[in-house]
């Protein structure tokens, strides 16, 4: 019988001790070779046990046939069980899924040890990923609850009682089934309300005492250290009388702004049982102060934070340099834009745009737009927004003459209407308070300069080389125009003003563009009403116009007050104006030659979303709740809820006045306008931060 060598596989006699060709001792190689496959048997053995299949079949793989009779049997035994294995991977791995969506099942129902048991059973070869981190997280979850269990077993027999139930509502959420904690749970829950009843009841009689004595500060922080636990109306209700007491306390304090609303504090607290000899005289002394000044005026012993909360000092806006002739004028905050628009209409504007649209180039609207129109000596300004319209009158028979303030109409929608998110509706709203607007003049005039939204406007400044030809100037602008205004030229109506800077070597353009459809249609509702369009102007351009004619006004005056005919140096004209309305705010920077602005969508409209989120009313209730804060029935809360808004919009407000000083505007004071600055609580957050 022939037998291989295993090194050179020359052919040698079975009881031959060396190779006959490389002189290996043949006894010890197969001996070695026997106790290889073996140690590779035993290996892959091992590796079963720890579901390492693969690992294990490729070992088995490596045991081959070399033709000798020693090793053929080692060779067979591989063999098979690479077949055994492959059938028991196969078993096994139906047996992990099997077990995993087990243990998910369990995880699932809040029995995380039975799930760790059942994940942990997978042998830790044929775990996934998946099943790796489970496991994993099974894992600190049962370390945490033993943990937890150890430690309340401990604080039991010590009785901190004190120190068990945040570790048993913590066990609890772990283990929720588990009826035990559960049952330890409740009763420490009862222990925990009754005593947080018994501190309660005595910071209450501390409250009371305090509050009886006019030491309102002193009752809230007894107040403030009553647990949330307790549910109790009485003491519930006494909490919040405090809170409410004290809110109105620091309402009168720290607003700058004397207002009605001022009123329904007082009476609150006052019906509130609060009775302080200081507080009974301010509630006296009230009405009378706030008689003094028109609503939302700042009053001479207002105390103002100079810088306010914005960074700079605040007031609201009324007319300067116009003979009121007049009476019954609605808040002059609202009546800013008006204004403004007005001022355009007889031509005594600094910034005189007209988005008018018209078929003829820029070219052809130099004349108009760039140049002083003095044939128009009477003319209405009418700014529209979702609540209603404001339209003021503004009369100059001749250039030099005194401007005469004739005339101011304020329409309110329909409440319905304030509140409806339909689209035409609304439009047809606007139309109806239109006509009742032009049905209810008593002025011939039917001249009118309508605003149109600041939101819904494009604004752009840039520069270009002077130009002799205005032809040339024309086609420099178009083509920035092009360039600069993300629409279809054709889609959109625009103008421009030129800085009065003659030094320079370039000119700055200001461009203002918006969407034809949208101009068209604002015209139509004044043409169907009878009325006649002179104008389509931004309000933001509005309302720089007004600022500036204010600022000039201020110049006069202080030029008339010098003796001896001195020549006064005007003070350069650097302010900014806030505008707050009902769908967004608009903030509009100015000096002596442009103007910048920002739009933000937050207005009162937000401030009544925000309620209704609350407290859970529909729009209308909110709109209510929103102009009248004492129909809550804690007004603070009503307040609360508003001062996140009023943060968000005072973050945009500090913005804006950062990006205008980057672009060399550098406001020196803040006018607050428009309709939302009535709105409860908004000038003390913009003052006082508070």
């Amino acid at each position: 019988m022939w037998e291989p060598c295993l090194k050179c596989q020359h052919k040698n006699p079975a009881n031959l001790v060396y190779c006959g060709d490389c002189g290996t001792n043949l006894r010890e190689l197969i001996q070695h070779q026997v106790v290889e496959y073996q140690n590779q048997i035993a290996k892959a053995e091992d590796l079963r046990q720890t579901g390492k299949y693969s690992f294990a079949v490729s070992l088995l793989d490596g045991i081959q046939d070399l033709g000798h009779s020693e090793l053929t049997a080692l060779a067979e035994q591989a063999k098979a069980l690479v077949h055994e294995y492959n059938a028991e991977r196969i078993a096994k791995t139906d047996e992990a899924d099997r077990l995993l969506q087990l243990a998910e099942d369990a995880d699932a129902a809040g029995e995380p040890e039975k799930a760790f048991r059942l994940v942990d059973s997978i042998v830790v070869g044929l775990r996934t990923a998946a099943m790796a981190e489970l496991h994993q997280r099974l894992k600190q979850t049962c370390d945490e609850i033993v943990s937890l269990k150890k430690s309340i077993k401990t604080a039991l027999k010590s009785s901190a009682a004190e120190e068990i139930l945040p570790k048993v509502e913590r066990l609890h959420q772990l283990i929720p089934r588990d009826k035990q904690v559960a049952e330890l749970l409740a009763r420490l829950q009862q222990r925990s309300v009754a005593s947080a009843t018994k501190s309660a009841v005595d910071l209450v009689r501390k409250a009371q005492a305090a509050f009886e004595q006019g030491d309102i500060d002193q009752a809230l922080a007894f107040v403030d250290q009553i647990s949330d636990e307790v549910d109790a109306s009485k003491i519930t209700d006494f909490s919040q009388r405090i809170r409410e007491i004290h809110w109105g306390q620091q309402q009168l304090k720290l607003s700058p702004f004397v207002c009605p609303d001022h009123i329904q504090i007082a009476q609150r607290i006052h019906k509130l049982g609060f009775r302080s000899t200081v507080f009974t005289k301010v509630v006296q002394e009230l009405p009378k102060r706030i008689s003094a000044v028109p609503p939302g005026t700042l009053a001479p012993w207002s105390r103002m934070p100079n810088p306010t909360h914005l960074g700079l000092p605040l007031q609201t806006w009324h007319p300067i340099g116009f003979e009121i002739a007049v009476e019954n004028i609605p808040p002059w905050h609202e009546c800013l834009t008006a204004v403004g628009l007005a001022l355009q209409g007889i031509a005594s504007a600094q910034f005189p745009i007209d988005l008018t649209p018209r078929e003829t180039d820029l070219f052809g609207k130099f004349g108009l737009t760039l140049g002083r129109r003095t044939n128009i000596t009477s003319a209405w300004g009418l700014s529209v927004d979702r609540r209603g319209l404001i339209a003021v009158l503004l009369n100059r028979p001749k250039p030099r003459d005194p401007i005469r303030l004739s005339e101011v109409v304020r329409i309110d929608h329909d409440a319905k209407l304030q509140t409806s998110d339909d689209e035409a509706v609304f439009r047809n709203g606007v139309s109806q308070s239109v006509r009742q607007f032009a049905e209810s003049m008593s002025s011939d005039c039917k001249q009118v300069v309508l605003g149109f939204a600041a939101s819904r406007t494009l604004g752009r400044c840039f520069q270009i080389p002077k130009l002799k030809s205005k032809r040339k100037t024309s086609d420099a602008i178009q083509f920035e125009v092009k360039a600069q205004i993300p629409l279809p030229i054709d889609e959109i109506a625009y103008d421009c003003f030129q800085s009065p800077n003659q030094e320079e070597t370039h000119l700055h353009v200001s461009l203002f563009a918006a969407k034809r459809i949208h101009l068209t249609n604002a015209l139509e509702r004044l043409s169907e009403s009878g009325l006649t369009p002179v104008g389509l102007v931004p309000e933001c351009v509005a309302m720089a116009n007004a600022l500036v004619f204010e600022h000039n006004c201020l110049t006069k005056d202080n030029g008339k007050q010098q003796a001896d005919g001195q020549r006064v140096q005007s003070n350069p004209l650097n302010l900014s104006v806030v505008d707050v309305g009902v769908e967004s705010t608009t903030m509009v920077s100015v000096n002596d030659q442009s103007f910048r602005f920002r739009t933000h969508p937050i207005g009162t409209e937000r401030f009544a979303k925000t309620l209704a989120s609350r407290f859970k009313l529909d729009r209308q209730q909110a709109e209510v709740l929103r102009q009248n804060p004492s129909r809550a029935r804690w007004m603070h809360q009503a307040d609360h809820e508003l001062i996140h808004c009023f943060s968000n919009l005072t973050s945009e407000i500090q913005r804006a006045i950062a990006t205008h000083r980057n672009d060399h505007f550098e406001p020196k004071r803040i006018v607050v306008s428009g309709r939302g600055v009535t709105q409860f609580g908004l000038l003390r957050y913009f003052a006082t931060g508070k």
